[in-house]
């Protein structure tokens, strides 16, 4: 059972308000704290004792999908298989460096399209697991079948395993200057390097944008005109001179690959597959929008 799991795992890192109390849970504590007690979830108990990678041992788990979790800022992993039965359920808590990691983290695997699973700072459904992030902590509920009872199991293990965990946490700042017209609700994620950019837009081995996470921070978000859709990657700079520059390098970048529709400064870029894309510098703020099936809508987002 653990070897699917193992395998799930892999291939979905190939394919990816008020303010709360801090968390009181240190690194030094453990990890198995965190966990469901058999007394918590019963009928089903612990199967073997939990498996822990810690910093770069998480090569050893998710070998193909752990350079992401490292760009975040990973600290360690806690694994655990409960069993029922002929049943299996598979618990992994990650715990990153800080909770913009942990947002960054789920945000990038969150689903849009998929219900909201009401549990720790934000959650999500899919078909075979439950994922949410709360405060430092990224959490991952695998079970091996979609029908309701399993959800309902997997939803109470989520809950579980979010009452131990003592803090919540926002989402980061840059969240917040995502433009909100026509934005789909819960599209939004942060990225904090070149990883988490090419998930979105692939721009090449190297960070041309110079996203650190630090002083230079992003988001990438959907938006939706009625039948018309696009992606917006918005990157905040120190200084206004900052975005300008890198303007000019992905222009530079799209004159390459795509069509160009206008001239300089106002030029829209047109792909193989009739969509467009365009760059834009505000003050300290960098504009791309990609993949949009109109350029009324770029239009809309930039508010043109």
């Amino acid at each position: 059972m653990r070897f699917f799991h193992y395998l799930i795992m892999s291939l979905m890192m190939v394919f990816t308000a008020p303010l709360y109390p801090v968390s009181f849970m240190t690194s030094d504590e453990p990890m198995e704290k965190l966990l469901p007690a058999d007394s918590q979830i019963a009928p089903w108990t612990k199967s073997g004792k939990p498996e822990i990678y810690k910093s770069r041992e998480l090569f050893n788990y998710i070998d193909g999908g752990a350079d992401i979790y490292l760009e975040y800022g990973f600290s360690q992993v806690i694994s655990q298989e409960y069993s029922y039965e002929e049943e299996s359920i598979v618990a992994d808590i990650y715990e990153m460096n800080d909770p913009e990691a942990a947002f960054g983290i789920y945000s990038i695997h969150r689903d849009a399209h998929k219900p909201a699973a009401h549990v720790g700072d934000d959650g999500t459904e899919f078909d075979y697991q439950i994922t949410f992030w709360q405060d430092r902590y990224y959490v991952i509920l695998l079970g091996y079948s979609s029908d309701k009872e399993t959800k309902n199991v997997l939803q109470n293990f989520a809950k579980k395993i979010s009452a131990h965990i003592p803090g919540h946490a926002n989402p980061p700042q840059i969240i917040h200057f995502l433009p909100k017209k026509f934005r789909v609700p819960r599209s939004e994620s942060s990225l904090q390097g070149m990883l988490a950019v090419n998930s979105k837009l692939y721009l090449g081995q190297k960070n041309i944008l110079n996203i650190d996470g630090d002083t230079v921070t992003a988001a990438c978000a959907s938006y939706k005109r009625e039948s018309d859709t696009a992606q917006l990657l918005l990157v905040k700079y120190a200084h206004n001179g900052d975005s300008e520059r890198h303007e000019n390098i992905i222009r530079k970048a799209f004159e390459k690959k795509y069509k160009s529709i206008g001239s300089a400064k106002k030029a829209i870029f047109k792909d193989g597959k009739n969509r467009f894309y365009k760059v834009k510098a505000v003050k300290n703020m960098l504009f791309i929008i990609f993949k949009s099936t109109s350029q009324g809508l770029i239009n809309n987002i930039l508010n043109l």
